[in-house]
């Protein structure tokens, strides 16, 4: 096994190319309504701090910046830990599960982590931000986990 191999690496690859790829959508995505990536970085430092996060400077931001990486880092490392130790066969087929993990997470994210944080946002109801955020999900956060796992993680042949 390499250095670069194994259940470490595949957390760290899949959780910064999970969270590296779900920011850059979400300021996409928010960018012609106005919000500039600070406010969003703001958005998720209240989900900590409270709505006094949004009067705050470039600490909040990269607070937020922090949360949302090891928000990632945890995801990738939850999914590498079921991968390893309990469900093996999440590992043979990245292009299948990993998008599964990002539907779930969205799932999490919407029904758990969001509503019980120190701000909670109003849900999106508008059909196009509800897909798109499945969408971002599925292939921006879920498959990058999905397929560093299955690089990284998988047991040598």
């Amino acid at each position: 096994m390499s250095r670069l191999s194994g259940p470490l690496t595949a957390m760290i690859v899949g959780g910064l190319a999970a969270g590296t790829f779900d920011i850059i959508a979400a300021c996409l995505s928010w960018a012609p309504r106005g919000v500039t990536p600070v406010q969003i970085l703001k958005s998720i430092a209240a989900g900590l701090l409270g709505k006094g996060a949004f009067a705050g400077g470039a600490g909040v931001a990269a607070l937020g910046l922090f949360l949302h990486f090891a928000i990632a880092m945890a995801a990738a490392g939850v999914f590498v830990l079921v991968a390893t130790r309990v469900l093996p066969q999440l590992l043979e087929r990245p292009f299948v599960w990993g998008p599964l993990f990002g539907l779930a997470m969205f799932g999490v994210m919407n029904a758990v982590v969001l509503p019980l944080s120190a701000n909670p946002p109003q849900r999106a109801t508008e059909p196009f931000h509800v897909l798109l955020g499945l969408f971002v999900h599925a292939l921006a956060f879920g498959l990058p986990i999905g397929l560093a796992a299955w690089r990284f993680a998988r047991p040598p042949a």
